[in-house]
């Protein structure tokens, strides 16, 4: 079941995240291959990733900043959490239909800023990507992201986690 929450946070909350992953002390990790398979031209197989949280390390002193999306959620256990960061281009690049853990848990995307990118899954159902809206769905669906036209850059946060909803 997929599930969206728009406004998922309180300003408060949100313009620390955004700035953050906006500002100039975010450190970018480039990532040669963003889906296997690709389904795209494999130039166009790339993001920046930051990685937050994986496997009860933290890889970041940035996870602080998941504490309200973790409280709202209800998390139980957080398995990873990492930032996305795709570049502009002159079209809208899908990447490729992957699942994000090969055991039953949540998947969690938070759209850091609003652009015409989007989350698409298998189904042909699209989720927009709007700025504070998060959405969840079984981290065994099939989904892509995307690239953006209208921004410099789309950013996302991918959470896998444990747990109940909100």
């Amino acid at each position: 079941m997929i599930t969206i929450y728009n406004d998922f946070l309180s300003e408060s909350d949100f313009k620390p995240i955004r700035n953050f992953f906006f500002g100039p002390d975010i450190s970018w990790r480039w990532c040669d291959n963003k889906s296997e398979p690709a389904e795209c031209d494999e130039l166009d197989n790339y993001q920046f990733y930051h990685m937050l949280y994986e496997y009860n390390e933290i890889k970041s002193d940035a996870a602080q900043l998941l504490v309200p999306i973790l409280d709202k959620l209800n998390s139980e256990k957080l398995i990873r959490a990492k930032v996305n960061c795709n570049p502009r281009h002159t079209k809208i690049v899908k990447h490729g239909f992957h699942i994000d853990q090969p055991f039953d848990c949540i998947t969690a995307i938070y759209y850091i800023n609003t652009n015409d990118g989007f989350t698409e899954f298998q189904n042909g159902d699209t989720i927009e990507s709007v700025e504070n809206r998060l959405v969840t769905f079984p981290s065994r669906l099939h989904h892509t992201g995307t690239t953006c036209t209208n921004q410099k850059r789309r950013i996302v946060i991918n959470l896998n986690y444990h747990g109940i909803t909100c």
